[in-house]
């Protein structure tokens, strides 16, 4: 089949296209400019794409004409059978569209990548994100700062070993400062583990924040065991715990009721050798000060 003999017009069937079609991608006769020109004027689609080892101008043209839909089955099957650069033509060809289809779709970390480092506006990359609704990793990706901001600033999108590295590490991440600590409110309004890596100058700012009373609590036993003590006592006047202050100043005597929550803050300035010991007396504790913190 040489390029004189080809001829499209309205009476091929749709049948006849795509016998015509399948020849033509296997023909090596025919030129690469009659190949194109023919692709932009055939008018068909594959709904299903299965053929492998198409040359590349050949498969460029397919989807630079758009003659391979994008559906799941043909991501899938492009992911398997050609390289990179052809998959994320297909993908660019076929943007919004692509985008649609990962909300029924596992992703794919160099399509994700790509995408998000595109030239598209942010308003599709956040839909992206958003159907994707998978875990992504932002830490050394130069995305733009918006698509960042995005990412971390929201409960469900940042990747689980980011966000320990983000949430551990905060001093490190001028850049990233503002969205990491709105995400941390997020993540940690209402409960926060004792063992949970934070950044000391991150908990002292959710210690002054609105979360919860018990992830306060739990802060501050984290700073008790590694902060300052000059720290530990602005976290205590924070909190307006500041009967705790008397526990390091000379000729005072706190009054710190029974309860769970002060045996667990008095236990961890014991282990930490801040005070000797304590016990309960009546509805109060009886503490022995450690002289050597004591002004």
């Amino acid at each position: 089949m040489s390029d004189k003999v080809i001829q499209i017009d309205d009476t091929l069937t749709k049948d006849e296209k795509e016998d015509l079609l399948n020849d033509l991608i296997n023909n090596n006769m025919i030129s690469l400019k009659k190949f194109d020109e023919i692709m932009g004027s055939i008018g068909l689609k594959y709904i299903v794409f299965s053929i492998t080892d198409v040359n590349y101008e050949k498969i460029n043209s397919l989807i630079n004409n758009r003659i391979i839909k994008m559906n799941k089955d043909n991501l899938l099957f492009l992911r398997k059978n050609y390289d990179e650069f052809i998959l994320l033509q297909f993908v660019d060809k076929n943007i919004e569209d692509y985008i649609d289809l990962m909300r029924s779709i596992n992703s794919n970390d160099i399509e994700i990548e790509h995408l998000l480092k595109s030239d598209i506006n942010l308003e599709l990359k956040i839909k992206f994100i958003e159907n994707l609704n998978e875990r992504i990793k932002i830490i050394n990706k130069d995305y733009d700062l918006d698509v960042i901001k995005f990412i971390i600033e929201s409960e469900n999108y940042l990747d689980a070993q980011d966000e320990e590295e983000l949430i551990e590490h905060y001093s490190k991440y001028a850049l990233y400062q503002e969205y990491i600590y709105k995400h941390a409110i997020l993540i940690f309004s209402e409960t926060i583990s004792i063992k949970t890596k934070i950044d000391p100058i991150l908990r002292n700012k959710l210690i002054k924040s609105d979360i919860s009373d018990s992830s306060k609590n739990n802060l501050l036993i984290q700073s008790i065991y590694e902060d300052s003590l000059d720290d530990i006592k602005n976290n205590f006047v924070n909190l307006n715990y500041e009967e705790y202050l008397k526990l390091f100043e000379k000729y005072r005597i706190p009054k710190i009721k029974v309860n769970p929550v002060s045996q667990e803050i008095l236990l961890a300035l014991s282990k930490c050798k801040y005070i000797n010991s304590f016990s309960k007396q009546d509805d109060c504790y009886r503490i022995s000060k450690n002289q050597k913190y004591v002004k």
